[in-house]
């Protein structure tokens, strides 16, 4: 984005100082292929080296959360489902029906 808004201010620049003070055509073809190459060779280098700097600078930062803070973090989960484990609770309310009928026996029935 700071080459695209570099090349426009100098394309600008140029435009102003030509006698006629209008931009002409190999200007905006310049800046097109001024574009076109820094996308295509200088930026994956420069992403490449930042995303190593990030890295290298998040490092220490990495290297505590896998060492203290995970670890920690396990204990305290295992504990918490042991204590989980010690205190359950039994299911209780009422039990589920038998998917039978159970029909009354023929002395049993009362008739009207």
């Amino acid at each position: 984005m700071a080459f695209v808004a570099a090349a426009v201010l100098l394309c600008g620049f140029s435009a102003g100082v030509s006698d006629s003070g209008l931009a002409r055509w190999y200007m905006a073809v310049a800046l097109l292929i001024g574009v076109v190459c820094w996308h295509c060779t200088v930026q994956p280098a420069v992403h490449r080296a930042l995303y190593g700097l990030c890295r290298l600078m998040l490092w220490p930062i990495h290297w505590l959360q896998r060492h203290l803070v995970q670890p920690c973090r396990n204990r305290l989960m295992a504990g918490g489902r042991r204590l989980r484990g010690r205190f359950a609770r039994k299911k209780g309310g009422k039990k589920p029906k038998n998917g039978k009928k159970q029909l009354q026996k023929a002395s049993k029935i009362v008739y009207n």
